[in-house]
């Protein structure tokens, strides 16, 4: 299975760990976005298990009955962005059984910062009495988020994230137009190439009307009712960060950064807090796109 250059050091370490039969119980991966965290998951379960998913093959649909990947259902039958309750008690289903194969036991918790508080809680009392065999991997982009509690119950994998490398990486993957959009992604090497090849897709039609007032409040409604809102949001950030890439007005740039801030802020939100006033959010971002492109 590849590994990603920058991940290699860690991996070696940690397949030492697990040669030496000490394998912790929970393992806290705080990886930065744009950074590959599914192909370390993956190499972790390589790692860890022995066995892992196919190269073409998400882990979350990797089957082994060693392996357990954390989601919530909603009450449509759709995977929630949240982590409820009732993923902690699968979890702790899953770990009250045998290794079938092997000699260790393998939980991905992805994402692990959207646990809301009662998941977070159950998670901890299961951190408080760990089972033999069995390692947590609480991956996030996010850490911070974290209870300290929890935190403080997982060892860090000691993970960098060095800029010549995702350059190299970049300029021999054939990726050589990403590389000046880097700092524009936060230095994510697949953040970069999402940018470099994204489409307008949905957005670009609907950020046509925002030239006027009316046209604005017509595109705050049409988005507060979409049911791709979330995808349409992160259209709309690649779009802005492409105007800000080929913009040589210092006002502007700066506009467009303002803008940028608050969509994630308002993704952020509107993905994760239960009941988020999308429209009011949508307004501010209305005026913020508006004051962007008069400046």
């Amino acid at each position: 299975m590849t590994i990603l250059p920058w991940f290699k050091d860690p991996l070696a370490k940690l397949a030492d760990v697990v040669h030496a039969d000490k394998l912790p119980h929970a393992l806290l991966l705080s990886v930065h976005e744009g950074w590959g965290s599914e192909a370390l998951l993956a190499n972790i379960a390589q790692v860890v298990l022995g066995r892992g998913p196919r190269q073409d093959q998400p882990l979350q649909e990797f089957a082994d009955p060693d392996f357990h990947w954390v989601r919530s259902i909603d009450k449509d039958g759709e995977t929630s962005i949240v982590i409820q309750i009732d993923a902690i008690r699968a979890l702790n289903e899953f770990v009250a059984t045998k290794v079938s194969q092997g000699r260790h036991k393998l939980v991905v918790i992805p994402q692990a910062h959207r646990m809301n508080r009662n998941a977070a809680n159950a998670l901890l009392k299961t951190l408080e009495e760990p089972v033999s065999a069995t390692c947590l991997v609480l991956e996030s982009s996010q850490a911070g988020r974290l209870l300290p509690t929890l935190r403080s119950r997982c060892q860090r994998l000691s993970l960098r994230f060095p800029r010549r490398q995702a350059e190299a990486w970049l300029s021999e993957t054939g990726h050589v137009d990403a590389i000046p959009l880097l700092d524009l992604v936060g230095g994510g090497p697949f953040a970069a190439i999402a940018l470099a090849c994204a489409q307008e897709g949905g957005i670009g039609p609907i950020l046509q009307q925002l030239k006027t007032d009316h046209g604005r409040m017509a595109v705050i409604e049409q988005l507060a009712r979409s049911d791709d809102l979330p995808n349409l949001l992160r259209q709309w950030y690649r779009f802005a960060l492409k105007h800000l890439a080929g913009s040589t007005s210092r006002p502007q740039q700066i506009s467009l950064i303002a803008f940028a801030d608050e969509l994630i802020d308002c993704l952020r939100q509107i993905d994760g807090v239960k009941g988020a006033n999308s429209r009011l959010l949508l307004e501010r971002l209305g005026l913020l796109w508006a004051v962007a492109n008069t400046s």
